[in-house]
């Protein structure tokens, strides 16, 4: 699958600078390869459980958060911890073992969105940069 980006002109001035230039065209975009950029995954441990993508009154209760970047192929590419509190040996293993099987099971998904969406061309809702 692949994702749209506006196109960009980079042109210099008469003084020496570089102007930036977002085309108008909502057509006029670069394709993007994004069936292996990772997905974002944000677990919140409560007690002694953790819950993936908290609402605010579970984040409120949190010591800590894992955040972990899965591929679709559930590789991870990246983790954080945030927070004040720890997080024990045992449960960042729990945690990250959830966190994979979330982030590939997102991925599925979110490619089948990204194809649905390219699949209606100009028949497409514009919205953002696009309307």
């Amino acid at each position: 699958p692949l994702a749209r980006i506006p196109r960009v002109h980079i042109s210099s001035d008469d003084g020496g600078g570089k102007e930036i230039e977002l085309s108008d065209d909502p057509y006029d975009c670069m394709r993007l390869d994004v069936e292996n950029v990772p997905c974002i995954v944000t677990l919140c441990k409560i007690g002694h459980r953790h819950v993936v993508d908290a609402t605010l009154q579970e984040k409120a209760c949190s010591v800590a958060s894992l955040i972990i970047s899965v591929t679709h192929k559930g590789i991870i590419t990246c983790t954080r911890k945030v927070g004040r509190g720890s997080l024990d040996p045992e449960s960042i293993c729990e945690m990250t073992e959830a966190g994979k099987r979330v982030g590939k099971a997102l991925h599925s998904p979110l490619m089948k969105l990204l194809q649905q969406e390219e699949s209606l061309g100009k028949k497409r809702q514009k919205v953002g940069f696009l309307g």
